[in-house]
């Protein structure tokens, strides 16, 4: 199975675009399923919905701003309430953009070491804390990316969370993130 993200070319963000039927299509002519995952907001800006029953409708499995962390807590609620109606989940990337360093990895002794600005580990809590309490209070789907630090990890624990989340290793990601926490 293969998920294609809205932020790939073109933009899925519009349900009248050819692209969802195109790439439907040619999974039925491939060994593997492609399955389109739709913006959950117009050009990725976190501030108007897409038409996400019709993109639904052409084949979205589900709606995120991929890369682009959504971090208007109250869009964010309209996204997930509107995502409950169609039984599909709100993928977010797990970073609260105001609390980012610009860094190249989490901030700890290593990044120290190596010379490298790293990001704070509350970046990525407050706003998993957040889209938790939002998709808990909602009883929405709530699918987090890019997941990292042993904040976050507790946090899931918390929520009883042990299925609903992604993360985007590499095979020696696991192993430090193994080692570490």
């Amino acid at each position: 199975m293969i998920r294609r993200p809205p932020r790939s070319t073109p933009l899925y963000s519009s349900a009248a675009s050819d692209v969802y039927k195109r790439q439907v299509s040619k999974s039925s002519k491939l060994p593997i399923d492609i399955f389109p995952i739709g913006a959950v907001s117009k050009g990725l800006k976190g501030e108007d919905l897409t038409e996400m029953l019709l993109m639904q409708k052409n084949g979205a499995i589900a709606f995120s701003d991929d890369g682009m962390p959504i971090q208007n807590a109250q869009f964010m609620k309209l996204a997930l309430t509107y995502a409950k109606m169609l039984n599909v989940p709100i993928m977010n990337h797990a970073e609260d953009i105001f609390l980012r360093n610009n860094g190249v990895m989490n901030a700890s002794s290593t990044s120290n070491n190596l010379g490298l600005k790293g990001n704070t580990s509350l970046a990525e809590a407050v706003m998993v804390y957040r889209d938790l309490l939002l998709a808990h209070s909602l009883s929405s789907k709530l699918h987090l990316l890019h997941i990292s630090t042993k904040e976050t990890v507790e946090l899931l624990k918390k929520f009883k969370i042990t299925t609903n989340f992604t993360n985007f290793f590499t095979d020696y990601d696991f192993h430090v993130f193994r080692l570490t926490y």
